[in-house]
């Protein structure tokens, strides 16, 4: 072992949800509109997620994207920079995102609906394995 942990604040959680996503920030630069692309979730957390796109996209500290993803019948808009990227198969890309809130607030109530969320599943897991 190298002496490098990999603990995480947050617990992931995996999904296969679609979203969206476009360029939201270029270091100082907002844009308002922009292309629309589209992605699927492998997983999320309070503190960010991964997902996986058929677009090549850079991986830089001065980009923020914004993410559109449905769970629960409610959509989430949130905004995250890339933090790692691993080509995969067949022109399809993975990354890794790291959320930037404005507010505390907003990260809480992301992480009680992923609660809300997980707790949910297993209540169906449950039915489904036992029906009676």
């Amino acid at each position: 072992m190298n002496g490098q942990t990999n603990a995480r604040q947050y617990h992931r959680i995996s999904v296969r949800a679609a979203c969206r996503f476009r360029l939201r920030t270029l270091g100082n630069k907002t844009f308002r509109t922009g292309e629309m692309l589209d992605g699927f979730v492998e997983n999320i957390s309070g503190g960010g997620l991964s997902f996986m796109s058929r677009r090549d996209l850079p991986d830089s500290e001065l980009l923020a994207w914004q993410f559109l993803i449905e769970l629960n019948g409610e959509e989430h808009n949130l905004l995250g920079r890339i933090v790692w990227k691993r080509q995969g198969v067949e022109g399809t890309y993975f990354y890794g995102v790291q959320f930037l809130f404005i507010r505390e607030a907003d990260q809480h109530h992301l992480v009680r609906m992923l609660n809300r969320f997980q707790i949910l599943r297993r209540i169906q897991e449950r039915i489904t394995v036992d029906p009676s």
